[in-house]
């Protein structure tokens, strides 16, 4: 990106190190209009190492130059506590295995982000409390299980302004989401995903939405996790977690772009927090196996994207991808690895 300068992470505003977050506690919540609890302590302003947002001002990344300034994007202002990094690396608990000796950088977002401790109770709660099959029983775990789940649908709904819960359809993954839309769209029916109200050898009329898209026993237990992921990125504020994973984007893309041999695939100004690149004299599969010596998680590979890649004249990528709970200090950890990689090259 032109017009970068020399930064730190402090030149961000953004973390160099981690510090303990105070405990924090989940109200298991069936009528899907609970309340949620507080995130911890957070402090109004940067205090130390801590990434914290002054509600007062507008956003802004500090200590770069207008034109670095102007492509980074920011969310508006927050009605949020005080976004703090190291708060939020406390609530999830994967955060602290160790790889290969050294802490884990998971830097493997775009193809799976990590549960806070919110939804592992969560779904625990469920597994111990509610787990049965939903509608069509009279006994009380199906109550229960069904409560929890359609309160999940409500949350989603609201979340994302769905005109009504029935808008809303759960399916296992994005990958089959997109594949439903995929085969579905523009065909007046669907195939047989259990999904009908009655059937005759003369006829079959199909329920309505949404459950003439889920048949069978459901993905019901994390269709309750995703309510509770709600629950806890609405404590955040998803503005929060937009404006911070974009500079952080941005000074990831300002340390990493001028190693030698870089090459960023994809530097769109509105992106995604998502740094794909190619090393000059290295397959992707060898930066990727000198990031895991390290205990830094990152994609290589096609990433199932052959076409999009061969438009920009490669096969493979290395793909380090960010989320709200990585820090800069992670980030520098991955740019030592390539920098060394490149130096032997």
């Amino acid at each position: 990106m032109p017009g970068w300068q020399a930064v730190s992470a402090q030149a961000f505003g953004l973390p160099a190190v981690d510090e303990p977050l105070a405990e924090q506690r989940f109200p298991y919540d069936r009528s899907g209009a609970g309340q949620s609890a507080p995130l911890g302590a957070a402090t109004p302003r940067a205090r130390g190492s801590h990434y914290s947002l002054d509600l007062n001002e507008a956003p802004r990344v500090v200590g770069t130059t207008s034109a670095a300034t102007d492509d980074v994007p920011h969310a508006g202002l927050s009605a949020h506590p005080p976004f703090d990094v190291n708060a939020i690396r406390r609530d999830f608990p994967i955060l602290q295995e160790r790889i290969n000796g050294r802490q884990l950088v998971w830097f493997d977002n775009a193809a799976t982000t990590h549960k806070p401790q919110a939804v592992i109770d969560r779904l625990a709660y469920f597994y111990a409390h509610e787990n049965s099959n939903i509608h069509r029983a009279a006994h009380a775990l199906a109550g229960r299980a069904t409560d929890a789940y359609e309160a999940a649908r409500t949350k989603v709904q609201r979340f994302i302004g769905a005109a009504s819960p029935e808008e809303i359809i759960f399916v296992r993954g994005t990958t089959e989401a997109i594949n439903l839309i995929a085969k579905t769209w523009g065909v007046k029916h669907v195939g047989e995903g259990n999904m009908i109200a009655d059937v005759t050898f003369e006829r079959t009329v199909f329920q309505p939405p949404p459950n003439r898209f889920e048949a069978g026993t459901g993905n019901i237990a994390d269709a309750v996790g995703l309510g509770a992921a709600i629950d806890y990125v609405q404590r955040v504020g998803i503005e929060n977690i937009a404006r911070y994973e974009h500079d952080l984007l941005a000074y990831a893309t300002s340390v990493l772009q001028p190693v030698p041999g870089v090459r960023l695939i994809g530097t769109a100004r509105d992106k995604a927090s998502v740094l794909s690149f190619v090393l000059k004299g290295y397959e992707t599969e060898e930066v990727g196996q000198a990031l895991n010596e390290e205990g830094i998680a990152v994609r290589s590979g096609h990433h199932c994207a052959q076409p999009i890649l061969r438009r920009f004249g490669v096969e493979a990528t290395v793909r380090p991808s960010l989320a709200f709970y990585n820090t800069c200090d992670e980030v520098d950890a991955l740019v030592s690895v390539v920098r060394r990689l490149s130096s032997r090259r």
